[in-house]
């Protein structure tokens, strides 16, 4: 990412630089848990997009990732459900 775009690690908007891992995309599962702390309307959300789409543990951990990076774009502390939609609607389609 370009780093004009990055949010400032020193603002406290950007979880990942909690971890000091860098980048949303190195986050474990478990520092993913601790980055993205989900409502009930986004788990409920996510839960039933990652049924309707056959969603892999993998996938699903990489639409977190990519709403967590949305969040951070936005200077935003929580992921939300306009997070969660944005980065479900980046999964490619496939071919039927």
């Amino acid at each position: 990412m370009p780093k004009s775009l990055a949010p400032k690690s020193n603002d406290g908007n950007n979880k990942c630089a909690e971890l000091e891992t860098g980048k949303n995309s190195d986050l474990n599962v478990s520092q993913l848990e601790q980055m993205v702390d989900l409502d009930n309307e986004c788990r409920k959300i996510i839960n039933d997009a990652s049924q309707k789409l056959s969603l892999t543990a993998r996938s699903y951990h990489r639409v977190l990732k990519v709403a967590r990076t949305i969040a951070d774009l936005e200077y935003c502390v929580n992921v939300n459900k306009d997070h969660i939609l944005e980065a479900l609607s980046y999964r490619k389609k496939r071919a039927s």
